[in-house]
């Protein structure tokens, strides 16, 4: 168990070709369906590495070790992505999406312009960004997105569903925060 330890402590310094290397010598098979994705590992070459021992004649003869985690395809946008762990049970964050958190930073930026300036109009402030009034009013409705979506983009555990082009794609999103959270985090 210490040795399996020190190679998952280990393991995120290996180079690409290093992990590469063990991966292809540990599995001898991988099966992707859509209700499970599983590995399935040498136990001989696994004890091998784990313990630096010599194979022993009679280690053919052992069942592969399989590693099964539930998953999931769930659309997302005009993509589909394979979500894995159980969609019932509590995930960590996911990695923030640059891309998502810059949209809701700037349209706030943008809304907050459209508040405080002299002119509030459309046109000029989307001349003076450099954007066309269509892109800065759908940009600007993001402000208006739930807090609970907001800070979900922010924090990186957002819902499969909502990507930055489904984001701007959707140029009729409910003001009702509520209808927001089902109708983003329906698909």
């Amino acid at each position: 168990m210490r040795a399996a330890q020190a190679l998952a402590g280990r393991w995120p310094r290996l180079s690409p070709s290093e992990g590469r290397d063990l991966l292809h010598r540990l599995l001898t098979r991988v099966d992707v369906t859509d209700e499970a994705v599983t590995l399935q590992l040498d136990p001989c070459h696994l004890r091998d590495h784990l313990l630096s021992s010599e194979p022993d004649a009679g280690d053919a003869v052992h069942a592969p070790v399989a590693l099964s985690v539930p998953a999931t395809l769930m659309r997302a946008g005009q993509e589909t992505a394979l979500v894995l762990g159980d969609r019932d049970a509590p995930t960590a964050p996911n990695k923030r999406n640059p891309t998502l958190v810059r949209l809701i930073v700037r349209a706030h930026a943008l809304h907050d312009a459209l508040l405080t300036s002299g002119d509030a109009s459309l046109e000029n402030i989307a001349a003076r960004e450099g954007v066309s009034r269509s892109y800065l009013a759908r940009l600007v409705r993001l402000a208006y997105l739930a807090p609970s979506l907001t800070e979900a983009i922010l924090l990186g555990s957002q819902p499969a569903a909502i990507t930055p082009s489904r984001l701007m794609r959707d140029t009729r999103l409910p003001l009702d925060w509520r209808e927001q959270q089902r109708l983003l985090s329906a698909e």
